[in-house]
């Protein structure tokens, strides 16, 4: 955008950890370029008591404004890790789950 906006929020969860997340834009002064840059981050408690969710987002661009044409150059980034979990595996004669442990 050629006017100057952000946010950034933040989130907190039941299962411990949180997210945070930021969005500028604005005029890059005294050229015919703007800016944006949104950003996010996650990490939480996995939802069964093991492991954590954790991501990283990034996304910056440049656009260029011209007579007859607008130009923009974008480019995006995340890296996430995640327990690997195939769910929970119940003996049929006891009822119970198995401990895999």
């Amino acid at each position: 955008e050629r006017q100057f906006s952000g946010s950034v929020s933040g989130t907190s969860t039941s299962f411990g950890g949180g997210t945070g997340s930021v969005d500028i834009t604005g005029p890059i002064e005294g050229t015919n370029l703007a800016y944006r840059l949104i950003g996010e981050y996650q990490n939480e408690d996995y939802w069964r008591n093991f492991g954590k969710n954790k991501s990283s987002f990034i996304a910056p661009s440049l656009t260029w404004f011209g007579e007859r044409a607008t130009v923009t150059a974008s480019y995006s980034h995340r890296d996430y890790s995640a327990p690997f979990d195939r769910g929970t595996i119940f003996d049929l004669n006891t009822g119970h789950a198995v401990n895999v442990d």
